[in-house]
């Protein structure tokens, strides 16, 4: 635990002149804005306590009230963590807060559900081919992913199976192994995958084993380095999307759809970490979103 408020307001002998607080901002955003500067150049790092909220107020000269409307801003960007009879805590760097924050900015934006499922298309067609002129991909984790899917279909077990595809897509999309695109594409792939329908049931056996087959010849496309070949396997693998039974389901807004409306909640509800938002697809207790769609139904309401 950090004992002394004021590293809240300390900087480096390199950083510019300790803040102060205005009048401009809003006395709670100030001091929120100087504990974030703090986290982000790691003066505070992760699991360490912030000072009880007396503390920070006697140092900054505000009141508890302001500290305390602060700390819920930055939890809310799950910078720290508040726990009762604990304190409040410093947060390990998750992509959470960013994948949940550009999930609501979808369902406040006019996008279709067929321009979410034609940027997939477009991550999974660029993305991998640039990982194969760069020479240097490893695809191994996409080859355990995709075996771990097989077997999963095998064994008749529906929560492997999903998690070995969305795996399988993921490494293939971070097959170069460049940080930058690791750091970014994890949340915004786990965006797309929660938000898109799936073509299949996720309650019929039959149904999954039919999407298994669309996967092998990505893999083998790009460990050949054969573009053409690999933007034709993609294309095989979202044809549905364009087939005319989907054109009606393509025109939908997302927010308009309940249960991607849904799939927020429930990520919010489920509080694990590893897992962020849940995927929208698996649906047991009833039909898939698209098979829904298609026989004039409603996707089950989870």
């Amino acid at each position: 635990m950090i004992n002394d408020p004021q590293v809240i307001q300390q900087r480096s002998a390199g950083d510019p002149a300790e803040p102060r607080l205005g009048k401009r901002e809003k006395l709670a955003d100030q001091v929120a804005r100087m504990i974030e500067e703090s986290i982000l150049n790691g003066r505070l790092a992760p699991g360490e306590q912030l000072p009880i909220e007396l503390e920070i107020a006697a140092s900054l000269n505000v009141s508890r009230t302001v500290v305390r409307d602060a700390i819920r801003a930055l939890a809310s960007r799950r910078l720290v963590d508040v726990r009762q009879g604990v304190g409040t805590t410093v947060t390990s760097p998750s992509s959470e807060a960013y994948a949940e924050a550009a999930y609501v900015l979808l369902l406040r934006s006019d996008c279709t559900v067929g321009d979410l499922l034609d940027a997939r298309e477009l991550l999974d067609t660029e993305l991998i081919i640039g990982a194969m002129r760069a020479g240097r991909a490893d695809w191994a984790p996409a080859e355990n992913a995709l075996s771990d899917y097989r077997s999963a279909i095998k064994d008749k077990h529906w929560g492997r199976v999903i998690e070995a595809h969305n795996r399988f897509h993921l490494c293939m999309l971070t097959a170069l192994r460049n940080p930058v695109i690791d750091l970014l594409i994890a949340p915004m792939q786990e965006i797309l995958v929660v938000t898109a329908p799936s073509p299949w049931d996720p309650s019929s056996p039959a149904e999954w084993a039919k999407g298994y087959p669309d996967h092998p010849p990505i893999l083998d496309a790009a460990e050949n380095g054969d573009e053409d070949l690999l933007r034709e396997a993609v294309r095989a693998h979202y044809a549905y999307k364009d087939q005319p039974s989907f054109k009606r389901t393509r025109k939908q807004l997302l927010r308009k759809v309940a249960p991607i409306r849904g799939a927020l909640t429930r990520g919010r509800s489920s509080r694990a970490t590893d897992n962020g938002l849940r995927q929208l697809d698996y649906i047991p207790r009833g039909q898939g979103f698209l098979e829904g769609q298609r026989k004039g139904k409603r996707g089950t309401r989870v």
